[in-house]
């Protein structure tokens, strides 16, 4: 074995060789059927059948390098909001807080006592 051998690669390399063989049966066949004094039709008749092939091997590799594609849904998650009260909470600048009857402004009281506030009341 050589040293750059890895057998991951094995299964790759066989389907390749394998489109190579495949080629060179379709080729033969082209030369045992037409001999070498093919007439223009029979000449483009066997280059469309070439290309066909080709292609045809090009679309099977790109269909297993797909395999393990997998396709999922990245669609935004809509906000969910507790209240009308939670809306009105983000525009204004005070708030009354109900456990001490006193008015806060945003900036002294932090948010998450805020969600904690208006969590405990609607649950």
């Amino acid at each position: 074995m050589p040293h750059y051998h890895k057998s991951e690669k094995m299964p790759k390399f066989y389907r390749h060789w394998n489109h190579r063989i495949g080629l060179e049966v379709l080729k033969i066949n082209h030369a045992m059927k037409y001999g070498p004094n093919a007439t223009e039709a029979q000449k483009v008749h066997m280059n469309a059948e070439l290309s066909k092939y080709i292609d045809d091997c090009y679309d099977k590799e790109k269909e297993l390098k797909l395999n393990d594609v997998y396709v999922t849904d990245h669609s935004e998650v809509e906000q969910k909001y507790l209240s009308s009260v939670m809306m009105r909470m983000k525009t204004s600048t005070t708030i009354k807080n109900p456990l001490k009857n006193t008015i806060m402004t945003n900036l002294q009281m932090p948010s998450f006592q805020i969600k904690r506030l208006f969590t405990k009341r609607v649950l």
